[in-house]
Order: structure tokens, then sequence, then C-alpha cells
């Protein structure tokens, strides 16, 4: 009986847990931000993906071996086409995360890219998203406190879904002080 016990409580959920650190790396990703002007914008794709079909930032699964930097800028870079030189993972390094269940969240500023480039590129993994914007912070902010679809910011009237685990990512960024709440962020470069 003593023995039951001690394999039901105590051996199988170490070697559980034990298992699952080595096999699953954990899932991390970026929110990229970049400055027009005194105008700050977020990049954000389209993810296509089951149970998905809506508007985020970019991230996905760790490899074996990975550090959550690596995963983050690894998962950056393929998901936008290899567009752009940063962030590398020297670059998140030490820097705050965000974290929403087993998902880690860094937010980076970025140059310019516009999304047909994006859209055009080979590289990385370009199924994975299909469509890229920019969109307003100020517009996505209010959309991430209201529950409202965000703005496109070079289509007047366009208005995209904010896919839902997408959405508590940026809202947790946002809510940590990560994520910048107002453009001002543009007058301090």
């Amino acid at each position: 009986m003593l023995t039951s016990i001690l394999i039901g409580f105590v051996l199988l959920p170490l070697l559980v847990t034990t298992s699952i650190m080595v096999v699953a790396e954990p899932p991390a990703g970026v929110i990229a931000y970049t400055c027009v002007g005194p105008q700050a914008q977020v990049l954000l794709a389209y993810d296509n993906g089951k149970n998905r079909n809506g508007w985020a930032a970019f991230g996905g699964h760790g490899e074996d071996g990975e550090r959550i930097v690596d995963t983050a800028a690894r998962e950056f870079r393929e998901e936008t086409g290899c567009m752009f030189a940063t962030p590398l993972p020297a670059d998140l390094e030490g820097r705050k995360r965000s974290t929403v269940g087993p998902f880690y969240t860094y937010v980076a500023e970025v140059t310019y890219v516009d999304p047909a480039s994006i859209a055009a590129s080979q590289c990385g993994t370009p199924r994975e998203r299909k469509d890229w914007i920019w969109v307003n912070l100020e517009d996505l902010v209010v959309a991430l406190r209201s529950g409202d679809d965000v703005a496109d910011a070079s289509i007047p009237g366009k208005r995209y879904p904010l896919w839902f685990a997408g959405r508590l990512s940026l809202k947790q960024a946002l809510n940590d002080g990560l994520l910048p709440d107002s453009s001002a962020v543009c007058l301090q470069n």
C-alpha cells in the first residue's frame, strides 16, 4: 500500500514533470512596434491556424534545447519572412517579459518594413501567417481595452478581429507596462 502511494503521488509526478521539462520547450514570441514619425505602430499578422482565425503578434513553440529568448527571436524572424534584423536573442536577454499561461512575450522596437515585402518573402515559415498589417498603437490599446476589433493604420474604416489568445498576450504586455500605451514612446527616441 505504501509503495503504491509513493509511486502514485511522488515518483509518477516527478517522472511526468521531468519528462515534460525535457520534451516540451516553452512557447514564446515578440510584439513588434515601430515609429513612423511621431506615430507608434504595432505589427500584427493573420493566423489561420486551427481554432485561431484572427490577428495577433508573433510566436510559437520552442525547439529542443532553445532558451525562451531564442524561441521568441526565431519565431518572430520566421513568421515575418526574415525581413527584420532585430530582435536577436541577445537583444531580448535580460528584458522583462509577459506571461500568459505557458506563453512568454517580449516587446521590441523594430524598423518599419512594408507588409507587401513581408508577404513577398519566401524565407522562414511564410505559410504560418498569411497577411501582415501595421496598426496604430493607440487604436490597438482601445481595441484591447474595449474588446473591439482593431483598425488598420493605412486603410480608413478597415477593422480586424484579434485572435483570442493573441488578444490576451497583447493585453498582458500592455498591463505589464511592456507594450507602450501611447505614441509618446516615439518622442523619446
